[in-house]
């Protein structure tokens, strides 16, 4: 799921459907991934099973960047998140949010932060911070960002 939504971008291409079927892939990949949000968050003793597919999930959220014309099929048109997502850099220019699912699936990543588990609330820690980076409220690959340079978080899988 995690391909297709990745592929908007490509509208371009030669196979122009890539962006249809990303803007059909993604609203059942957000599904996806809050269901195994709240599945770990609910479950006083997750399994290595569940564990790692929650880490999974985690990882893959942090290493995926959406097209616009992607984003913009799953949001409300008017909605709030909208209004953020297509708001405005300090310099005037319009700042598209890559990682518009992170603003998407806010609350669900932030009631992981009470995880019993470390990697996942090291792993919440730092999709808080790539979303504070896509609202301007924290730098761009500021340092004490837990990410490698490559831009998928190290959670010692």
């Amino acid at each position: 799921m995690y391909v297709l939504c990745s592929r908007g971008a490509e509208a371009s291409s030669p196979q122009g459907c890539l962006l249809q079927v990303a803007q059909l892939a993604l609203p059942v990949f957000l599904r996806r991934v809050k269901s195994t949000l709240q599945d770990s968050g609910s479950s006083k003793t997750a399994d290595r099973l569940q564990l790692e597919k929650c880490l999974c999930c985690l990882d893959t959220l942090a290493a995926m960047t959406l097209a616009p014309a992607v984003t913009d099929a799953v949001l409300p048109p008017g909605s709030r998140l909208k209004a953020l997502v297509r708001a405005r850099r300090p310099d005037g220019a319009l700042a598209y949010r890559e990682r518009a699912h992170l603003l998407i699936l806010y609350e669900d990543l932030v009631a992981c932060v009470s995880s019993r588990e470390l990697r996942v609330r090291t792993a919440v820690q730092a999709l808080l911070l790539l979303a504070g980076e896509e609202l301007g409220l924290v730098p761009k690959a500021s340092a004490k960002s837990p990410q490698k340079a490559t831009g998928i978080l190290d959670l010692g899988l």
